[in-house]
């Protein structure tokens, strides 16, 4: 069976697109793709998430004005993240037309894909499709959730211990809802235990806005807040109200 890849292309260049295809066709695969939409101020986000569950690698195609556009950044931020949900942190995601530069580096999802040339594109592609990926096991859960005309959630969890609540943090973004409910889902009705809004965190300087609970959180369980903007990063994990100890972790886009 042949190894089905998915292009995204940033800009609306169809001689290069149509290169790519062209150049990787040579080599077998199962070719699909499209041009990556622009983002709807009213609607929200449009992700290629449904697409890339059954692709076996994801190439990307984005000069270094796409990579400019903050909005850009963050959809892709957002599918990434999707993606390593679905398909683990092994999950091959080539990006051709931009360099590791600072901005690139710090942003802990683009940062994780493999940056190539053009010309070995196709040699690295097919040898990615015949790997068994690894599984790497993870201590926590954490999604996005970009739905057109809902709006775009975060949702993080514990994957072993349970957490004795759970909080989320924003750098650059504000966030104004939020619920607990089972993973994968949004939540349609929540009971919050001792819910919080606005608390101010400094982590290097930088500071975040957290919203948090101390809900119970199993293993099959979430926490979820909606954002309003385009954050810089985000701070998450276990509520440190009762447990200063609690592990915090943190998220670049």
């Amino acid at each position: 069976m042949k190894k089905r890849v998915w292009i995204s292309a940033f800009d609306r260049d169809e001689v290069a697109s149509k290169k790519v295809f062209t150049d990787l066709h040579k080599y077998g695969l199962d070719l699909n793709g499209h041009f990556w939409p622009e983002f709807d101020d009213k609607k929200g986000w449009e992700l290629p998430t449904e697409e890339l569950k059954t692709a076996d690698a994801w190439v990307i195609l984005m000069s270094p004005e796409s990579f400019e556009n903050a909005h850009n950044r963050f959809s892709l931020n957002l599918t990434l993240m999707q993606l390593r949900q679905l398909k683990g942190d092994g999950f091959p995601v080539f990006i051709i037309g931009i360099n590791k530069t600072e901005n690139v580096l710090s942003s802990t999802y683009i940062s994780a894909c493999e940056f190539i040339n053009s010309a070995v594109l196709g040699v690295k592609v097919l040898a990615a499709t015949t790997k068994v990926l690894p599984v790497i096991e993870s201590e926590y859960r954490l999604n996005c959730h970009a739905i057109m005309g809902v709006g775009t959630w975060f949702e993080v969890g514990p994957i072993g211990d349970d957490w004795a609540g759970a909080m989320i943090a924003l750098a650059g973004a504000d966030i104004d809802a939020h619920g607990v409910g089972p993973s994968g889902k949004l939540p349609q009705k929540a009971i919050l235990s001792y819910p919080y809004k606005g608390m101010k965190l400094e982590v290097d300087g930088i500071e975040f806005i957290g919203w948090g609970v101390e809900n119970q959180l199993a293993a099959g369980e979430s926490y979820y807040i909606r954002i309003k903007g385009i954050p810089e990063s985000m701070l998450f994990g276990e509520s440190p109200i009762k447990n200063e100890n609690a592990d915090l972790y943190r998220c670049y886009f």
